[in-house]
């Protein structure tokens, strides 16, 4: 290769380097989102399974009328199911699930991190074998 290719290949893996930086820098900036997210759920889930704690405290207080009025019996059994049944371990699943996909994508955007990583190794070592390359190329033309 001629000077000129040679300067041409590094400042190309220069310009590979700046792109790969700039990618691992958009992937960590995603990955805070979604750390932030990931937070955000579980403070979600605490405050959701405290209101159904809650729910399910005052609504222990009507079990002391079911056997007297078939109406609040009603009610209760109603009640029951929607603060412990199949809707809320469903919302329980829900709030499973999209930490589970939230988890997900992190690793996603870790394993891009640390491709792009290795990437710039493989540039960084490219450029060092091209200028020594260029040193013997340039040190030919001044013999």
């Amino acid at each position: 290769m001629t000077e000129y290719e040679i300067r041409e290949q590094i400042a190309y893996y220069e310009d590979e380097i700046q792109s790969k930086r700039q990618y691992i820098r958009k992937q960590e900036d995603k990955l805070a989102e979604l750390d932030a997210l990931k937070s955000k759920l579980g403070s979600l889930e605490y405050e959701f399974e405290g209101k159904q704690t809650t729910r399910r405290s005052k609504l222990s207080l009507l079990s002391l009328l079911t056997g007297k009025c078939r109406i609040a019996k009603g009610y209760f059994d109603g009640m029951s199911g929607l603060l412990s049944g199949s809707d809320y371990r469903n919302a329980l699943s829900g709030f499973d699930m999209a930490a589970g996909r939230v988890g997900q994508e992190q690793d996603l955007c870790k394993a891009n991190i640390s491709g792009a990583a290795r990437e710039i190794a493989r540039c960084n070592d490219r450029i060092d074998s091209l200028r020594q390359q260029l040193a013997a190329t340039i040190a030919e033309a001044s013999v």
